[in-house]
């Protein structure tokens, strides 16, 4: 098909990919692009995590058949859809945590235009409501901060299982934090939603730009209770 043309930067597309890997290894794992266009970086995570399995969204179906095309054998482990943001739920009902994060990152990405790639980990150790409530809201910042203020074009999460933790990791290629910056009231609301259930947060700059969110969370059940204010459920 003619007019298009795959504009993916192969130094960032190995950098998402080399990120993305590890939550993508095991068996059953599923990436969604949110942003399918010409399937650039589903092909290159495809054939670098031979387990995963793709599922595909984006508005415009000429790119589907052209991305089904470029996909080729790949095609069998990938499903494409013609998605509005109602039909994501039913799209990825099995995720359960990483269906609202996977929506939420759909959602900001077709809103600000910014290449968003998400990778969730098929098998998360069972999480307290309270710190699911904290992983989706240190989502929904960190990728808002990157939207507002970073000016980056791409950015990746993964959600991932480590030993009997959950590992939450937003990266962008933006401008970065600086070592003199000030933290504003979205990084200080990240840090006191963690303290708040003895998560560990950290924020680092990224290389060779952008910046780093990384979210551990322990996999057992927290004890607490959620601060008076805080409902938990996602929005």
């Amino acid at each position: 098909m003619q007019g298009f043309t795959d504009v993916h930067d192969p130094v960032m597309r190995d950098r998402i990919v080399d990120l993305l890997r590890p939550a993508l290894s095991r068996p059953g794992a599923v990436y969604v692009d949110g942003t399918l266009g010409l399937a650039g970086h589903a092909i290159a995570i495809l054939e670098a995590c031979p387990e995963a399995r793709l599922v595909g969204i984006d508005r415009d179906l000429d790119a589907h058949e052209v991305a089904r095309e470029r996909l080729g054998a790949l095609a069998e482990r990938a499903t494409l859809v013609h998605a509005v943001y109602d039909e994501l739920p039913e799209v990825l009902d099995d995720l359960g945590l990483g269906k609202a994060i996977t929506a939420l990152c759909e959602r900001l990405g077709a809103q600000s235009g910014v290449d968003i790639n998400c990778a969730v980990d098929a098998e998360l150790p069972q999480l307290a409501p309270e710190a699911e409530l904290v992983a989706y809201r240190v989502a929904q910042e960190a990728l808002t901060n990157t939207l507002r203020h970073s000016g980056a074009e791409h950015a990746a999460l993964v959600l991932e299982r480590d030993g009997d933790d959950v590992l939450l990791t937003i990266a962008d290629d933006g401008r970065g934090i600086g070592d003199d910056a000030q933290p504003g009231s979205g990084i200080q609301g990240m840090r006191e939603r963690a303290l708040l259930i003895g998560a560990r947060l950290r924020i680092d700059p990224g290389e060779p730009s952008g910046t780093v969110v990384r979210l551990r969370l322990d996999g057992q059940p927290y004890g607490g209770r959620p601060r008076p204010h805080e409902t938990l459920g996602y929005g």
